[in-house]
C-alpha cells in the first residue's frame, strides 16, 4: 500500500522522507549504489534545502547556516544545483537572502525531478522495503502533515478490525480515477467504500456505500456483458471490461472497469476491489496517464490481506537498485595499471647505482595512510607503465674520455665551438680552467685561480642570470632571483674552494659526457679534431704514450655509444640523476596523466618519500591546502604548451611538514617532434648565503639539458605522441586514424626495431594479454538510455517487431496487470492489421472485431459493434459523441472502415502512450528486456534491418574502437553536448564531439583532437579545474559546475559531468564528458534527465561486466543494510496484522451445490445492516416480480458488483445464453482452485 501511495504522490512523499534521518540514510545508501552523481548530489542538495527551510530566515539562524554551508568550496553540491555564485574572502558580508531564494526555487525543481527520476527506481529497492518498516513503527509520524515522513499505516492500531480497510481509504483518496471495494462474505455484495474518483466520474459520492452499485445501469446498458462479470465474481478473477453507464446526471458513458479479488488467511474470498474511469474519444496525454496510474495500481495492490500471497511476494523488492540489467555502482574503481606490480631488477655492471621499480606501498602522510594532504586518496595510476633504468657501462669510460680530452687544445677548441651553438660554452671554460687548477702544484697561484673560480663560475657572482621559464612566472619567484642576484656572495677559505671546484667541475663533465660530447663525436668537426690529434708528435703514433694509446681507443668508440633512440637516451641520464644534488623527477609524456618515471635519491631525501611511494604517480602528491594556486597555474599552463617551467610553491613531506620548493621543469622532444620528457629539478629554498650558487648551479644544469633530441623514440611511444594533444592546443587531426597508427607501430615493433630497446622498460598495458571484448552489454545500456528517453516512440517501433513484441509480451503476462495484458494484446492485434493494405487491412480488422469474449479492442477502444441490421454512418445526422455504437460494415465499405480504423489507431496510440509511461521503463529494467536486446542484436549483425534497432545497428563490427563508434551513435541522439577521450592517449584529446556540444557551447567537430582546455578562459576557476583533473587521475564519476567560455567568448556557468570506462583487467580507457549550460532555461531539467539516464544505463565496462572488487562492495552494501535493518528491527517488537476473530463464513451450513433464493435473502436479511442494499441475489427476484419495468431500469450489472444475477442475457449476437444459478456453478467464498482466466473465454 505504502509504495503505491508514495509512487502516486511522490513529491509529497519524498519531502518527507527527506526530513527523516533514517528515510535520508535509505535514500543516500540508494544513491550511492544506483544513482549518478547528478542525481546524488541533487538528492545531497535537498536534504541540505530541507533542513535551511526549518530556519527562520528573519532572526538570523538560515544565514549562519547558509554561511557554514558555503564555505566548502571543492565538491560542494549547493553550487551544482543552484547559479549561486560565491566571491571568497567575502562570506562574512554576504546578503545570503538571494541565495535563500534560490535555493528555495532551486529546491522545489530537484524534488521535481527526483519524483521521476529517482522515487520510481527506489520504491523497487529494499532500501524504501526497510524504510517502510522503520517509519510504520515510529509513533510520531503524522500522517496528516505533508511535511512528515509517512506510510499508509501511519496512525493506525493493526489491531483494529477495521486497520485494513483504513488503509486501502487513504490509499484509494491518493488516486483520481474511481475505487470501490465490496465485501464478498456479504449477501448482496454492498459497496464499502467510494472515493472522491469515483464522484467525480459519476456524480455520485459517499452517499451510496452500503448500496450495490445497480445505480449506474440505464437503457442502454449491456446485458450481455453480466456473464463476464458473473464469470469474474464467482471464480474469484481480476476482471477488464468496457460498458455503457450513466452518470449521475443522466449522461450516458463508456465505463472502463476492472476487478482486482483480495484474499484473506486460509485463502478466504474476502474483497473485490473495483477501479473506473471514463473511456472517451480525444483523452490525449491525459486519459494515458490515468490508465497508466490504474495500470500501476492494479499490478502493485495486493492479492492478499496479510501481503503473503504468492503474487504479493513475488513483488516484494529483492534488488537494492531495482534495476536486473545494471550492477551495482562502485565508488572508486581501481584500474588495472594500478595494481601492485613486483618489478624485476635488471642486473647489471654497478647494480649500486641501478634504478628498478618495486612493489607499490601506500604512503602514510599526515592525513593517514594512503591519503595526500588534502585527505584525498592517492592514485597509483600507471604503475603498471612505470619505467627500470639501470646504468650503463660505457658512461663512465665517456665521462673519462671526455676529460683527458680536454687536456689537448686543439679538441678544446672544436668541442668549445660546437658547445657555443647549445650556450654551454661557458662550462667549457670552467672545466678546462679547473683542470688546469688541479695540474698546478699547490701553492699561492692554486688557491687564488681556486677562489676566483669559485666566485665566479661555483657560486655565479659575475653571473647575472634569471633562470628558465621566464615567460610565464610568479612574482614570488622573481623576487627569489632578484634577491639572489644583488648578492655577491662570500669568500672562502682556498682549500674549500678548490674542493667545490673539484666537485663542480665532475659534475658539469659527467654532464657533458651523456649528452653532448657523444653527439659531437658524431660530426665532421670531431673527424678533423682527431685528424690534427694525430700529427701531433707522440699522439697516436708509435712514440704513444699509455695514455694516447687509452684516449685512443675511447675516442674509437664514443661515436658508436651515441644512444639509439630517446630511451636509451633517458637512461644515460638517469646516471647523472643518481648523483646529482638536487632533486630531479622525470615524468613521460607519452604515458597519459604523465606520472614520474624516476625520482633520485636527493628527491627522496628531501620529501621523505621512497622511489616505490612516488613512481607511477604525478607529482601533485606533494601539494597541499596551502600550495600556491598561482604556482599551480603557471605549471599546469607552461607544460600544457611544451614551454620551460620555473616556479617557487609550498609543497609537502611525507610527515606534513611544509617546504618551499623551487620546480623548474624542462619540456624535452624527440626528433620527430613527440612531447616526450619533462624533466623536473627543484630544491628546498633556503634564503643564505649559498642561495646564488644553488640557483646558478640549477640554471646550469638547464641549460645543458637539450630541448630536442637528435634521436627517435620506440614504436608505441611514437604513435601515442602522434596522437596526443598538440601543445599549441590545435586540433590533431591524426586522431581519427588512431587504429591505422597503432596498427603501424605494432607491426613495426614486431619486425625487430625493439631489439634496440631498453630491455629494463616494463609494457604499459602491464603485460595484459589482449581479450576480444563483447560489447553487448554496452550496445544495450546505451539503446536502453536512448528507448528511456524517447519511450512512447521506442515502445511503437518495438511492438512492431514480432519477437520483441512477444518478449514484451511475456514480461507483462508476469508482471502486469489484467489491464496492461489487455493492452499489450490490443497493440499486438493492432499491428497485425497495421501490416495489410487495402481491403485486407479491412477484412484483418473485421476478422479482429468479430470476436466477442474478452476482446481487447472493445476494452482498449471506444469502438463498439453490434450484429444485426448494419449502422450507415453516412445517414446518421447527430454528434459523432452520440453514436457509440456501429454496426459491422461489409470489408469493401471504405467509408466505414475508413472512421473505424481512424479510431482504431488513436486508441492504438493511447495504448503505446499509456505502456510507456511506466511499465515500458520497469521492462527495460529487467532480464527479458537484455533477452529481448540479444535476439535483436544478432538479427541486426546477421544483415536484418528493423524498424526498432539497437545503437549498435549501424556500427563496423570489426573496428576495434567498437565502443567508441557505438558512443558517438548514442551521443548524436543527446541534446546535451557529449565528448569521449581516450585516456590511454597522452594530453586526452578529444575523439568525439557531438553536436549537442556545439549548440552548448559553439564549438564543433573541428576540435576533434584537442584538448578541452580551449573552454577555459581567465574566470575559469582553477580549484574546480583541481577537481577535474582529480578525478581524471582517480578514474572516478564527476559532477561539477564551472565557468567556461564559448566560442563567441561568451562566459557561462558550465555543468560538467565525467563517466569512467574500463577495458579488460580494469585499464582505465574511455572517460565520457557530459556538459550543459546551467540557466533558468525550461529544458535544464530534461537535459540533467539525458545525462543522469547515461550514466545510469552505460556501463562502467566496455564489455558491462562486474569490475575487480564488485564482490567487496557487494559484502560492504549488503552489511550496511543488515546492520540498518537490525536497528529497525529493535525498535520495538513487530505487530502481525490479524483477520478479526468475528469473521465467519456467511455460507457456513448451507449446501454449496443448491442455494435458492429464498435462503440467500433469509440470510441477508440477518446479516446485512439497516440500510444496505439486499444485493444481487435479492435483486434477481425483484426483476422477475417487475418483469417488463425491468427494461426500463436496465438489465446490465453496471459496474459488476451486483454481478451474481439468477438469470438469462442476451449475448454479443442478440441471442440469448442462460447463466444458470451462482449455486449451480459450485460458489464458494473460498478461493477457489482454479487459476488463469475463465476457462469459458
Amino acid at each position: 500500500f505504502t509504495r503505491l501511495y508514495w509512487l502516486q504522490k511522490p513529491l509529497d512523499s519524498l519531502r518527507g522522507i527527506l526530513t527523516d534521518p533514517f528515510g535520508i540514510e535509505c535514500c543516500i545508501q540508494f544513491a550511492s549504489c544506483a544513482c549518478s552523481e547528478v542525481v546524488r548530489h541533487h538528492l545531497l542538495f535537498c536534504i541540505d534545502g530541507l533542513e535551511m527551510q526549518k530556519y527562520d530566515k528573519y532572526n538570523g539562524e538560515r544565514d549562519k547556516q547558509l554561511y557554514k554551508l558555503h564555505r566548502q568550496r571543492n565538491k560542494n553540491h549547493l553550487f551544482y544545483c543552484t547559479t549561486t555564485e560565491i566571491e571568497y574572502g567575502r562570506l562574512p558580508y554576504m546578503d545570503w537572502m538571494p541565495v535563500a531564494e534560490e535555493i528555495d526555487t532551486r529546491l522545489e525543481q530537484s524534488l521535481e525531478m527526483l519524483s521521476t527520476q529517482f522515487m520510481p527506481n527506489f520504491c523497487m529497492t529494499k532500501w524504501a522495503k526497510i524504510l517502510v518498516e522503520n517509519l510504520d513503527k515510529k509513533a510520531e509520524c503524522n500522517f496528516e502533515d505533508p511535511n512528515s515522513a509517512s506510510v499508509i499505516s501511519t496512525g493506525l492500531n493493526p489491531k483494529d478490525d477495521t486497520f485494513w480497510m483504513e488503509m486501502f481509504k487513504r490509499l484509494s483518496e491518493t488516486v483520481s480515477f474511481g475505487v470501490v471495494i465490496s465485501d464478498m462474505t456479504i449477501p448482496g455484495i454492498p459497496l464499502a467504500y467510494i472515493n472522491e474518483g469515483f464522484n467525480t466520474i459519476t456524480g455520485y459520492g459517499k452517499e451510496k456505500i452500503g448500496a450495490n452499485c445497480r445505480f449506474l445501469q440505464g437503457p442502454e446498458t449491456e446485458v450481455f456483458l453480466n456473464e463476464e462479470i458473473v464469470d469474474a465474481l464467482r471464480n474469484a478473477e481480476p476482471l477488464c471490461i468496457k460498458l455503457h453507464n450513466y452518470k449521475k446526471n443522466g449522461a450516458k458513458f463508456q465505463c472502463m472497469f476492472c476487478l482486482h479479488p483480495v484474499f484473506a488467511p486460509g485463502e478466504v474470498y474476502k474483497y473485490q476491489m473495483g477501479v473506473q474511469f471514463e473511456m472517451r474519444e480525444g483523452g490525449g496525454p491525459a486519459m494515458a496517464q490515468q490508465l497508466s496510474d490504474m495500470d500501476r495500481f492494479l499490478r502493485f495492490f495486493p492479492k492478499s490481506l496479510t501481503g503473503d500471497a504468492p503474487e504479493d511476494l513475488e513483488r516484494m523488492p529483492t534488488s537494492f537498485t531495482g534495476d536486473e540489467t545494471m550492477n551495482m555502482k562502485m565508488p572508486h574503481v581501481v584500474p588495472g595499471s594500478m595494481k601492485e606490480v613486483q618489478a624485476e631488477t635488471i642486473p647489471t655492471a654497478t647494480p649500486a647505482a641501478s634504478v628498478a621499480v618495486t612493489k607499490t606501498n601506500d604512503p602514510t602522510t599526515a592525513k593517514g595512510k594512503g591519503k595526500d594532504h588534502y585527505g584525498r586518496k592517492f592514485s597509483k595510476r600507471q604503475n603498471a607503465a612505470m619505467l627500470q633504468f639501470t646504468k650503463t657501462v660505457w658512461l663512465q669510460d665517456a665521462e673519462s674520455s671526455l676529460g683527458l680530452l680536454l687536456t689537448k687544445p686543439p679538441a678544446q677548441k672544436a668541442f668549445k665551438e660546437f658547445l657555443k651553438a647549445e650556450y654551454a660554452d661557458a662550462q667549457l671554460d670552467f672545466v678546462v680552467s679547473a683542470q688546469k687548477m688541479a695540474a698546478m702544484k699547490s701553492g699561492r697561484k692554486k688557491d687564488t685561480l681556486a677562489q676566483d673560480l669559485y666566485r665566479d663560475f661555483v657560486a655565479g657572482a659575475a653571473i647575472d642570470t634569471q633562470g628558465i621559464g621566464q615567460q610565464e612566472r610568479t612574482l614570488a619567484t622573481q623576487q627569489l632571483w632578484d634577491n639572489a642576484n644583488r648578492d655577491d656572495g662570500n669568500m672562502i677559505d682556498a682549500g674549500t674552494a678548490i674542493t667545490k671546484v673539484n666537485d663542480e667541475c665532475t659534475t658539469v663533465v659527467r654532464m657533458l659526457a651523456f649528452d653532448s660530447f657523444p653527439r659531437f663525436m658524431k660530426t665532421k668537426e670531431a673527424d678533423k679534431m682527431i685528424a690534427e690529434l694525430k700529427k701531433k708528435k707522440g699522439m697516436l703514433g708509435k712514440k704513444d704514450t699509455e695514455e694516447d694509446t687509452k684516449l685512443n681507443e675511447m675516442l674509437s668508440s664514443a661515436g658508436s655509444q651515441l644512444p639509439q633512440d630517446a630511451d636509451s637516451w633517458l637512461n644515460m641520464f638517469i646516471t647523472v640523476a643518481e648523483t646529482y644534488p638536487a632533486c630531479i623527477v622525470i615524468s613521460d609524456m607519452t604515458i597519459p596523466g604523465a606520472p614520474m618515471v624516476y625520482v633520485n635519491p636527493e628527491f627522496c631525501k628531501v620529501t621523505g618519500y621512497s622511489k616505490e611511494e612516488s613512481t607511477g604517480r604525478n607529482c601533485r602528491f606533494l601539494q597541499g591546502p596551502l600550495t600556491e594556486p598561482e604556482s599551480i597555474a603557471v605549471i599546469r599552463n607552461t607544460l600544457s604548451k611544451g614551454e620551460d617551467c620555473h616556479v617557487k610553491l609550498t609543497n609537502y613531506r611525507k610527515n606534513g611538514d611544509l617546504f618551499q620548493n623551487l620546480l623548474s621543469m624542462k619540456p624535452v622532444f624527440d626528433s620527430d617532434g613527440i612531447y616526450r620528457y619533462v624533466i623536473g629539478v627543484q630544491f628546498e629554498v633556503v634564503e643564505d648565503m649559498d642561495l646564488k650558487a644553488r640557483l646558478v648551479q640549477l640554471d646550469k644544469l638547464l641549460k645543458m639539458l637539450p630541448r630536442t633530441l637528435p634521436l627517435k623514440s620506440r614504436p608505441e611511444a611514437t604513435a601515442k605522441g602522434k596522437l596526443a594533444a598538440k601543445t599549441d592546443m590545435s586540433s590533431n587531426v591524426d586522431i581519427g586514424n588512431k587504429d591505422a597508427i597503432m596498427a603501424e607501430a605494432e607491426q613495426e615493433a614486431n619486425m625487430g626495431s625493439s631489439s634496440d630497446r631498453p630491455v629494463n622498460i616494463m609494457d604499459a598495458t602491464g603485460g595484459a594479454t589482449k581479450k576480444v571484448t563483447n560489447f553487448d552489454k554496452s550496445v544495450f545500456g546505451m539503446s536502453k538510455m536512448y528507448w528511456k528517453l524517447n519511450a512512447k516512440e521506442s515502445l511503437s517501433l518495438m511492438m512492431q517487431d514480432d519477437k520483441c513484441a512477444d518478449r514484451f509480451k511475456t514480461f507483462v503476462d508476469r508482471h502486469g496487470s489484467i489491464l496492461s495484458k489487455y493492452h499489450t494484446r490490443y497493440l499486438i492485434e493492432m499491428e497485425k492489421v497495421n501490416k495489410k493494405n487495402g481491403v485486407e487491412k479491412n477484412k484483418a480488422a473485421r476478422r479482429m472485431l468479430l470476436r466477442k469474449n474478452e476482446n481487447p479492442t472493445f476494452y482498449c477502444s471506444t469502438v463498439e459493434i453490434t450484429w444485426g441490421p448494419r449502422f450507415n454512418p453516412d445517414k446518421f445526422t447527430g454528434p459523432k459523441d452520440g453514436v457509440p455504437f456501429t454496426g459491422m460494415p461489409d470489408s469493401s465499405d471504405r467509408n466505414a472502415w475508413s472512421v473505424i480504423l481512424g479510431t482504431l489507431a488513436e486508441w492504438q496510440e493511447c495504448s503505446v502512450d499509456m505502456l510507456s509511461k511506466d511499465l515500458f521503463h520497469r521492462f527495460l529494467d529487467s532480464r527479458d528486456a537484455f533477452t529481448m536486446f540479444t535476439n535483436l542484436y544478432q538479427r541486426e549483425r546477421m544483415g536484418e534491418t528493423h524498424a526498432f534497432q539497437t545503437m549498435g545497428a549501424s556500427v563496423d563490427h570489426s573496428a576495434s574502437d567498437q565502443w567508441l563508434e557505438i558512443f558517438k551513435v548514442a551521443s548524436e541522439t543527446l541534446s546535451v553536448g557529449a565528448v569521449a577521450a581516450d585516456m590511454t592517449i597522452p594530453g586526452i584529446p578529444l575523439n568525439y564531439i557531438n553536436e549537442g556540444f556545439k549548440s552548448v557551447t559553439g564549438f564543433g567537430k573541428e576540435m576533434i583532437g584537442s584538448n578541452c582546455r580551449f573552454l577555459q578562459g581567465p574566470e575559469t576557476e582553477s580549484y574546480l579545474n583541481d577537481e577535474i583533473v582529480e578525478a581524471l587521475r582517480s578514474c572516478e564519476p564527476l559532477h561539477m559546475k564551472i565557468h567556461n567560455y564559448k566560442k563567441n567568448n561568451t562566459k557561462f556557468q558550465c555543468l560538467f559531468i565525467l563517466h569512467p570506462v574500463f577495458g579488460a583487467g580494469n585499464e582505465y580507457k574511455y572517460q565520457a564528458g557530459l556538459q550543459i549550460e546551467f540557466n533558468n532555461s525550461r529544458k535544464l531539467y530534461s537535459q540533467l534527465k539525458e545525462i543522469d539516464l547515461f550514466m545510469r544505463c552505460v556501463p562502467y565496462s566496455l564489455d558491462g561486466r562486474q569490475l575487480d572488487g564488485y564482490d567487496e562492495r557487494m559484502a560492504e552494501v549488503e552489511k550496511q543494510f543488515q546492520d540498518m535493518s537490525s536497528a529497525t528491527g529493535q525498535m520495538r517488537p513487530t505487530t502481525t496484522f490479524r483477520v478479526p476473530d468475528t469473521f465467519e463464513d456467511p455460507y457456513a451450513g448451507v449446501k454449496r451445490e443448491v442455494m435458492t433464493v429464498d435462503i440467500t435473502n433469509r440470510m441477508a436479511s440477518n446479516k446485512v445492516s439497516a440500510g444496505m442494499a439486499s444485493g444481487a441475489m435479492n435483486l434477481t427476484a425483484e426483476l422477475d416480480v417487475m418483469g417488463p419495468q425491468r427494461d426500463e431500469m436496465g438489465m446490465g450489472m453496471g459496474m459488476g458488483m451486483n454481478g451474481m444475477n439468477n438469470m438469462s442475457s442476451p449475448g454479443r449476437d442478440g441471442a440469448l445464453s442462460p447463466t444458470g444459478s451462482i449455486g449451480s456453478s459450485g460458489y464458494s467464498p473460498r478461493r477457489p482452485s482454479v487459476t488463469g482466466p475463465s476457462s469459458r473465454s
